[in-house]
């Protein structure tokens, strides 16, 4: 039976939408059993009586599942309704949504986000990411400000870290559901402590348009729109390695996996361009909708074939590193299933 104290946080209203405002404003704590970013629920450990919340409240508040969290969050920090969809208008963002409204956060379940966060950033399980690494949103992005040289080390022949790294985008109210997938693990602790837990992992790669638009229906990736990818002719950002694995957790089908170079053919085997990288995701996705069985029919709208999901239903946004040689492509459809 959930205490009285936290069913009162919950319906108290506009007054307690006001207080919640406050707290994610200046102390946004993550919750690592969860993946979320409810702060109010976690700050009673330093602000107990703030709330009139005692323990086991607090471990009832960190219990509740996904779309509870999701009704209360939305419910208690975002803007009316209204505001949300002015159109000249920015949505209220805060530092510590990066865990539930990205598009990293939403290609994984919730508590398997957070511990890939938790690994990409290498930060201790009890650290706070937001003060850590100085996470701050600016209009869909979130960019770390703070140790960057623990994020990502610069590459050859640049003069040194930059300033900000891009995190993730805001899912924002476009587009349609984000396929949350079966992050890959490799099978035994040696492998994950080999190629997860001590290796260095990139950071989230996105493509984004010359325009600004962020992602390209799979379409057009597969009918050379590369070509007008920003920075489409730089090297992509995967860690100087030979080969590397495009791997796939759709739900509800088996994972599926493909090997590509990862370096070019010219004498001096440079690493692929960012266009040629969005190249291999779109031709692997695609694979993978022929080898599921997209020709026959879906037997549901949240399947592949006809009558469900095809191929023109899918936007490629971008990509995770999810161990030292594999990526998963991160993928939004045109509409709402699932």
């Amino acid at each position: 039976m959930p205490s009285k104290s936290l069913l009162n946080l919950v319906t108290r209203g506009s007054a307690c939408a006001s207080a919640l405002n406050g707290v994610l404003r200046n102390e946004p704590i993550l919750l690592h059993s969860t993946g979320l970013s409810l702060s109010a629920v976690c700050s009673v450990d330093q602000h107990p009586a703030a709330f009139g919340m005692n323990t086991s409240a607090r471990r009832f508040g960190e219990s509740i599942y996904e779309l509870s969290y999701r009704r209360l969050h939305h419910q208690l920090t975002y803007s009316p309704p209204m505001q949300i969809a002015a159109p000249n208008r920015p949505r209220l963002v805060y530092p510590s949504d990066v865990f539930v409204d990205g598009y990293v956060s939403n290609t994984f379940p919730p508590e398997d986000a957070t511990h890939y966060f938790t690994l990409l950033l290498k930060a201790p399980p009890s650290a706070s990411l937001i003060h850590m690494y100085g996470i701050v949103c600016s209009g869909r992005e979130w960019h770390i400000t703070q140790n960057l040289q623990f994020v990502q080390h610069p590459a050859p022949n640049t003069a040194g870290v930059p300033s900000r790294l891009l995190l993730d985008y805001h899912t924002g109210n476009i587009g349609g559901t984000v396929v949350r997938q079966r992050r890959w693990l490799p099978r035994n602790e040696v492998d994950v402590r080999r190629h997860i837990e001590d290796a260095t992992l990139q950071l989230p790669v996105f493509f984004v348009a010359r325009d600004g638009t962020l992602g390209y229906g799979l379409q057009s990736i597969l009918q050379n729109a590369e070509y007008h990818l920003r920075d489409g002719y730089q090297p992509a950002p995967l860690g100087g390695v030979t080969t590397t694995t495009i791997r796939i957790g759709w739900p509800g089908y088996q994972d599926w996996k493909r090997q590509i170079q990862a370096r070019d053919e010219t004498s001096e085997r440079r690493q692929i361009t960012l266009a040629r990288f969005m190249k291999y995701i779109g031709t692997s996705v695609d694979r993978f909708f022929k080898d599921s069985g997209v020709d026959h029919p879906a037997g549901s709208s949240s399947g592949i074939g006809i009558g469900g999901i095809t191929q023109r239903d899918v936007r490629i946004i971008g990509a995770v590193h999810v161990s030292a040689g594999s990526w998963m492509p991160i993928i939004q459809l045109t509409k709402y299933v699932f």
